[in-house]
């Protein structure tokens, strides 16, 4: 009796925190992103033209599989003409990932696929006011987490947009559709970070 009383209490006291130990990584629920990209841009018919920035990503998984996210990407680019001056790039993305999620594993890939609001910013390009071109896009990319604890994880991901550039806005003026001059462009951005997943 004695001993069969002291198996229960034990199943009781232990096994909870066996199980818990057990669960190496979180998807669901809330989810916040700060990572690195380097960003690469190939508009049609030109040269591809490469550089780097910063990017955020908030998340809200609804369970282990199925997250939307926002995220957004800054990244200064350096022109294919050594003479130009740089220029900066922008991705803001509404989007929805799929994960192959398993509580008990610590390597978590997933996929991802969004719509995208892009922006190239040009400097003093007539007298000093600045031409800001946009557009929008599909994303589609993937990649991996890997949780050092369960809470947080190092994320890696590589994603490509395709679309089109088509308004233009100079100075502090309004936006201009561009019409016939509308510019085809396939961007990719490859991003390496830091996730928080706070414990439910």
């Amino acid at each position: 009796m004695k001993t069969r009383y002291a198996v229960a209490v034990f199943a009781a006291v232990v096994a909870p925190h066996t199980l818990f130990a057990q669960s190496k990584s979180q998807t669901a629920g809330f989810q916040a992103n700060l990572h690195i990209n380097g960003s690469a841009i190939k508009p049609e018919d030109e040269e591809r033209e490469k550089g780097g920035g910063l990017g955020l990503a908030l998340g809200y998984g609804f369970n282990r599989s199925f997250m939307v996210f926002v995220n957004v990407d800054g990244a200064n680019m350096a022109p294919a003409n050594a003479a130009a001056d740089d220029y900066g790039l922008g991705h803001g993305d509404l989007g929805v990932r799929y994960s192959f999620a398993n509580e008990s594993r610590s390597w978590i890939p997933f996929i991802d696929l969004a719509v995208t609001a892009r922006s190239a910013v040009f400097e003093n390009v007539v007298g000093d006011a600045d031409a800001t071109l946009s557009g929008g896009g599909l994303s589609a990319g993937g990649g991996v987490s890997y949780f050092f604890s369960r809470a947080w994880a190092i994320e890696g991901s590589l994603h490509w947009t395709g679309g089109k550039f088509t308004q233009v806005k100079i100075g502090s003026g309004g936006y201009e559709d561009l019409a016939s001059d509308e510019v085809k462009a396939t961007t990719a951005r490859l991003a390496v970070g830091v996730s928080f997943h706070p414990k439910k």
